[in-house]
């Protein structure tokens, strides 16, 4: 053999030595079976939301047009208390509804999705218009003559879809179907409503 071929099968012993020396030394950079990074739940996300909600009541005739503010804190990613206010109008006896609402919401997830349920007290004002122009302090105030105060629950489901997240501020949007539902005949004895709302939350680790 001469001198040329012996340095050519040396070149590619060499070559193949260290492709079989490199091969396991990258092999060893990333170790085998490496957890996957657990999702942090923060100890809590206060939240705002504001929206508007449009449906219908049990009386005949009777479009229904409302906004919303909620504030909320949720804890562990699952499950929040809230306070929600409501303003809105009824066309039967042109009147004014106002709602305080205190209740819990308890959510699931199903990719970016998050499913939630709710169920609350609630509160409602239902008033003339002619009323609160007549006196518009006790409307205000909720002590006016004309208000009828009703006590009731608030019920939902819906999904939070989120819009942008953030290392702690997060923005989503709400979609919801809402029933209310009152014991005493003064008014409508069920509110049937769809809901959209725009919010934002701040996770606290």
């Amino acid at each position: 053999m001469d001198s040329r071929t012996t340095r050519a099968a040396l070149a590619l012993l060499a070559l193949a030595a260290s492709v079989f020396v490199v091969a396991p030394s990258r092999a060893d950079d990333a170790p085998a079976d490496a957890p996957s990074p657990q999702r942090l739940r923060p100890r809590g996300e206060p939240q705002a939301t504001f929206g508007a909600q449009a449906g219908s009541s049990t009386w005949p005739g009777d479009p229904v047009a409302l906004t919303t503010l909620k504030l909320a804190w949720r804890f562990q990613d699952v499950v929040a208390p809230f306070f929600m206010a409501r303003a809105g109008y009824g066309r039967v006896n042109d009147r004014s509804l106002i709602t305080l609402i205190i209740g819990a919401q308890l959510w699931g997830r199903i990719g970016p999705l998050r499913p939630y349920v709710r169920a609350a007290v609630e509160h409602q004002h239902e008033e003339s218009l002619a009323a609160v122009r007549n006196d518009p302090a006790g409307a205000l105030f909720g002590v006016g003559d004309g208000i009828r105060h009703r006590a009731g629950g608030d019920f939902a489901a819906g999904f939070d879809l989120p819009i942008h997240h953030g290392p702690h501020l997060d923005v989503f949007a709400t979609v919801e179907v809402v029933a209310d539902w009152f014991p005493d005949p003064r008014g409508p004895s069920f509110y049937v409503l769809g809901s959209a709302a725009l919010g934002v939350s701040h996770s606290l680790f």
